[in-house]
């Protein structure tokens, strides 16, 4: 797995008709909005686990097997496919593992935050049991202390990848030691 950029192909026929589409406009309150969200909105991701399996940490790279065992099905596509929301919890925890797993830490005793973050995807991905990730820190900046925060804070920026690169982004994450 390596996390590098790919270019977006968009998956229009050439030979269709490029029109502009019709813009409405309108305010969306109660009931019309219920009925345009999936059902997650309104009751939660009650089903959902995330389960990493395995992170190999090779100092500013990690490659992560990741899993989800129970998962939303939409009303509208009843197979599973990795949702956004579920990808960038996995890519953060990935992350943040691996940030505090070079820096000595054994258990989870800050808090980490995600400062920034990117994504672009070519197609869904339909593998529950099996989500590879791949990780690369290409930033790293050192805050120091001062009368606001008396703790420095460290800034990761990541490439990463997920699924040999058919989802891929940046994401930066913010770590409460220097």
């Amino acid at each position: 797995m390596t996390a590098t950029a790919k270019k977006l192909e968009l998956p229009f026929d050439q030979n269709a008709v490029k029109t502009k589409p019709s813009m409405k406009t309108g305010t969306l309150e109660g009931e019309p909005i219920q009925v345009l969200l999936p059902i997650y909105c309104k009751s939660g991701y009650k089903e959902e686990t995330h389960e990493i399996y395995s992170i190999n940490v090779n100092g500013y790279k990690a490659e992560a097997i990741c899993r989800q065992p129970d998962y939303f099905i939409s009303q509208t596509d009843p197979k599973f496919h990795l949702s956004v929301p579920s990808a960038i919890n996995f890519i953060c925890q990935v992350g943040i593992a691996q940030a505090l797993f070079i820096n000595g830490y054994s258990t989870k005793t800050v808090e980490v935050l995600m400062t920034g973050f990117s994504m672009n995807m070519t197609k869904q991905l339909g593998d529950p049991s099996h989500i590879p990730i791949s990780m690369n820190i290409f930033g790293h900046l050192v805050t120091a202390s001062n009368e606001q925060r008396q703790t420095p804070r460290t800034f990761y920026k990541y490439r990463y990848d997920i699924n040999e690169g058919e989802w891929w982004g940046t994401v930066t994450v913010c770590v409460p030691f220097g």
